[in-house]
């Protein structure tokens, strides 16, 4: 809720508090005389907003489209001219919500968007026009180099998800290779001023929330392009640390949301645990033991090499500055989340060694995600929350499930359990809502 409709809730308030003589007139009336301006202060609908923004980008794509329909009957002059004119008309609209549209969150948003689409149409036609050679990396690239002004001249949430989505598109477009990568690094870097301004404010959480789902979706997939820190190598680790260390973020910037959808990085942090202690409670993985070779100087490594281990250790050593923090502060932590680092570490350093056997790790992946899934069950019968029962629940109901795919239980003890999980469900669901009433 915006400041503007807080102001017009208390002046609506404010007869029936007189009335009932919790206050008084000359209180009364300071506050009306303070909330007033307020008040009268117009809000942004996010009807508004969302009608804003897909017209913005759907009038854009119309224009790329039309143009590419045309653009072999036209002439080199004309389509010079059709190639910058879009971006003209999309820099007057924003510099008219610039000056004009100040606190219009629509406007805003609408002509960052339109602005930064038309900048690539106007990349892509005069290359085509002038045939300047090139390929759709060097494309995404000076696209998101030259966007990156525009995240920060109207505080745009809309061109910073753009963004972070194009640069994670571009790492899927280059050659898989180390030098490629730092320069992601590179691009990223420069969103986070923004991502840090806006997620770390108390009054922009919708903002905040979207910036953090789109940061999490794009860091999970650009570093698959990592090759120090492939899944099929030792960096599998990788992984794990950065669910961990997203969750100690959002404990820190979304530990007061209620929802899961308020709360980005945990929510892709629990997710995620699941999705790897699910993996490896299956099978084992083959082991690569190239950072290993590295840094036993066994293995030449370029400097891109040893600046995306770089990356890779401040990342680790940030989430270790974050659990001192939280543990000072005394913060309430999910300790499966934080701990299962830890995990993948010792299955890391002892499955490759051969000090133990797979199928231990096998073992204790499955534990591990039967207590995971029992955690949430007691959180939720605790709190008398039936979101956290229903997770906990389909955390260990879905490992047996899978279980029941596994040739060494007999249908017997298989279906036996699957009675004893399906009764608990629905009885510990009963007993919240008895309670609930």
């Amino acid at each position: 809720m915006s400041n503007s409709k807080h102001a017009r809730w208390l002046l609506a308030e404010l007869p029936g508090l007189l009335h009932e003589k919790v206050l008084n007139q000359e209180s009364a009336q300071k506050l009306e005389a303070h909330y007033q301006p307020l008040a009268m202060q117009k809000g942004n609908n996010p009807i508004f907003i969302i009608t804003g923004i897909l017209g913005a980008l759907l009038i854009g794509a119309g224009i790329i489209s039309i143009f590419a329909y045309n653009w072999d009957n036209f002439g080199r002059g004309l389509r010079a001219f059709l190639s910058v004119a879009p971006l003209l008309i999309a820099q007057g609209f924003y510099a008219y919500a610039y000056f004009k549209k100040k606190d219009s969150v629509a406007w805003i948003e609408s002509t960052s968007g339109f602005l930064m689409l038309m900048l690539a149409s106007s990349i892509a036609l005069i290359s085509q026009t002038y045939n300047i050679a090139g390929s759709m990396e060097e494309f995404l690239w000076i696209w998101m180099l030259l966007s990156i002004p525009l995240m920060y001249l109207r505080n745009s949430t809309l061109v910073t998800m753009m963004f972070l989505a194009g640069i994670s598109s571009w790492t899927f477009h280059v050659p898989e290779s180390s030098s490629h990568i730092v320069r992601y690094w590179l691009l990223l870097g420069a969103a986070i001023p923004h991502l840090w301004m806006n997620i770390s404010h108390p009054d922009r959480r919708i903002r905040a929330n979207q910036l953090g789902w789109a940061l999490g979706i794009s860091l999970l997939f650009s570093i698959m392009r990592v090759p120090e820190w492939r899944v099929e190598s030792g960096g599998i680790i990788a992984y794990a640390m950065v669910f961990g260390l997203l969750y100690l973020i959002g404990r820190k910037f979304y530990g007061k949301e209620e929802y899961p959808w308020q709360r980005p990085f945990q929510s892709i942090a629990i997710i995620g645990t699941y999705v790897m202690a699910m993996f490896f409670s299956f099978e084992s993985i083959d082991f690569d033991l190239e950072w290993a070779e590295i840094l036993g100087g066994k293995k030449y490594a370029s400097w891109a090499s040893w600046t995306n281990i770089g990356v890779f250790m401040s990342a680790l050593a940030g989430m270790g500055g974050l659990l001192v923090y939280h543990l000072r502060k005394n913060n309430w932590l999910n300790y499966f989340i934080v701990g299962f680092p830890v995990l993948v570490i010792s299955y890391l350093l002892l499955g490759s060694t051969d000090t133990l056997p797979p199928k231990i790790f096998m073992v204790l992946f499955n534990v591990f995600l039967l207590a995971f899934g029992a955690y949430y069950l007691r959180e939720g019968i605790i709190k008398e929350r039936l979101g956290l029962v229903n997770a906990g629940m389909f955390i260990m109901s879905s490992l047996f499930v899978m279980r029941f795919f596994d040739p060494d239980f007999s249908f017997l003890v298989k279906g036996i359990a699957f009675l004893l999980i399906g009764s608990a469900f629905f009885g510990v669901n009963i007993y919240l809502m008895k309670k609930k009433k």
